[in-house]
């Protein structure tokens, strides 16, 4: 088992295909102004600050920018997700950031992930402008936060590095490994991006980073393929292996909706976790963290919607997994 996944890790970096370098002009801002995830409006990044003058924006609400990942765009699973989860919320002013065709990576050879890294700090150089332009425009930088999906994890690590002064707040769901993580290059997501930067673990190995990352990291159901409710099957083997990846964004629309669906509980590792034996602090994965905790958490979900176990998902009981042994799995994550 251990050489399929490590084969996989191998066959996702081949499957999922070739970056197109596309001028930055076609990066855009979505501003949702409605109660349904088709009702937005659209600026172009170079002048989208003048989202503050349209009726939708609250002056008094937080910013939210969702950022998409690998092959995403803004209309696909991930976005309209965690989008219509805000709009059922309230109370944000809710952004998505549209730069599909820099996201693209439809071949096989390194130069694309070489390509998908270039194209990341373009995308993530724009945002950075963009949130020095809103701030200007008088939206303070504290309001902002960003939600980052695979590849859009690193965009916004990007993005806050480089803005004027410290950003508050970045939350990264299963940051992409291949290009970011295993070839030495240090563009990528780091815990010091952000005064607060909370990462949900979901694919380790496959397609997202199995290592702390973050400011504080949550690893639900290991933070290993297979998360429940996916399964491996080699008729659908791209499904298989982007389905815990899914997971991430899942739960944190799920967290948003209900702040205090997962709970976690610290703990040194996994093994630990399996045998009964953190004795460290519960917090909440997603919407509800509470912002000071620190370190790596733990938690066990239901295989579908509701996903939350509420406090019974910090008591190992393992009858939904299907991942490798606790050894085995801290092990590939050292190869990391």
């Amino acid at each position: 088992m251990t050489k399929v996944l490590l084969l996989l890790a191998v066959f996702c970096q081949a499957y999922l295909g070739a970056a197109t370098n596309v001028a930055p002009g076609e990066i855009t801002i979505l501003l949702y102004n409605g109660s349904t995830t088709n009702e937005y409006i659209e600026y172009p990044i170079e002048s989208a600050e003048q989202a503050v003058n349209n009726s939708a924006w609250n002056s008094s609400n937080p910013v939210v920018l969702y950022i998409h990942g690998i092959n995403g765009t803004v209309d696909d699973e991930s976005t309209t997700t965690v989008t219509d989860a805000y709009l059922k919320r309230g109370g944000h002013n809710f952004l998505a950031l549209n730069y599909s065709q820099l996201a693209r990576y439809n071949g096989f050879v390194y130069t694309a992930l070489e390509a998908i890294v270039s194209n990341n700090a373009v995308v993530g150089d724009s945002l950075a402008e963009l949130i020095d332009r809103f701030v200007a425009a008088g939206v303070p930088l504290s309001r902002f936060h960003f939600v980052g999906y695979s590849i859009g994890a690193h965009v916004a690590g990007r993005a806050a590095r480089n803005v004027n002064g410290t950003f508050p707040r970045i939350t990264a769901l299963d940051p992409y490994i291949h290009g970011f993580y295993l070839n030495d290059n240090d563009d990528h997501l780091w815990k010091t991006d952000a005064t607060i930067v909370d990462v949900i673990h979901t694919n380790g190995i496959v397609l997202g980073v199995g290592t702390s990352t973050g400011t504080v990291d949550f690893y639900p159901n290991s933070g290993y393929a297979l998360q429940p409710g996916c399964s491996l099957t080699l008729l659908h083997l791209r499904r298989s292996l982007v389905c815990s990846s899914h997971s991430a964004y899942k739960y944190w629309s799920e967290s948003v909706e209900d702040p205090s669906a997962f709970e976690a509980i610290a703990c040194d590792s996994w093994t630990q976790f399996e045998a009964g034996e953190c004795t460290g602090t519960t917090d909440y994965m997603g919407y509800g963290y509470s912002l000071n905790a620190t370190g790596n958490f733990y938690l066990e979900t239901n295989s579908e919607s509701p996903y939350s176990m509420r406090e019974k998902g910090i008591i190992y009981d393992g009858s939904k997994l299907n991942i490798l042994s606790a050894e085995v799995l801290e092990w590939l994550g050292s190869l990391i």
